[in-house]
């Protein structure tokens, strides 16, 4: 089968999952993705172009209503959420939130939530994700839209009071943006549009 070909069947029985059972059939936080995730991580039936943005706060609220607890990291790819959690069973897994619907991506074959397995060592952070955000928004950056615990410190995409995209480093344990020694400004990188 081609690839051209398997995309296509993919989104017919997507299309007629979603007209059989409709996207209310699974609960609020669980809804089907109508240009949900193919094979690899093309977006069918979305342009590259398409500007849809949630705020974090829905993301973990859809996510935390679907079972999953201690986020690590959201990243908007594709017209997708790439989120890492831990699932109600305790593995640390990515799941998709479609940019769109707002809801979580389904896997037509099971009607679970599309996931992948990830390393379960991944280290927690001391503060979460909501306690971060609001320190963020309190900073000045009134739009959060991607967060990520890594190298022992949260790198959060943001936009400033101005609306330019920029990157922030967080204190883990005090929610508190890093500061050059120097000059005492945040650090922080401008990111280009």
């Amino acid at each position: 089968m081609s690839p051209k070909h398997a995309v296509l069947t993919a989104t017919l029985f997507r299309l007629g999952a979603v007209l059989a059972l409709g996207s209310g059939a699974l609960g609020p936080a669980v809804a089907w993705a109508q240009t949900g995730v193919t094979s690899g991580t093309e977006v069918v039936g979305e342009s590259e172009t398409s500007e849809m943005r949630l705020s974090v706060g829905r993301i973990l609220s859809t996510v935390k209503a679907a079972g999953y607890t201690e986020v690590r990291k959201i990243e908007r790819e594709h017209g997708v959420y790439q989120v890492d959690a831990r699932d109600p069973k305790g593995w640390r897994v990515e799941i998709f939130v479609d940019a769109k619907t707002g809801g979580l991506v389904i896997d037509p074959e099971t009607g679970k939530p599309r996931s992948e397995r990830l390393s379960d060592k991944v280290p927690s952070g001391p503060l979460d994700f909501e306690a971060v955000v609001a320190q963020v928004k309190a900073e000045g950056y009134p739009e959060v839209y991607a967060i990520e615990y890594e190298h022992a410190i949260y790198e959060i995409k943001a936009r400033d009071a101005a609306g330019r995209k920029v990157e922030l480093y967080v204190h883990p344990k005090t929610g508190k943006l890093l500061k050059h020694p120097k000059t005492g400004n945040p650090l922080k990188e401008i990111l280009d549009d």
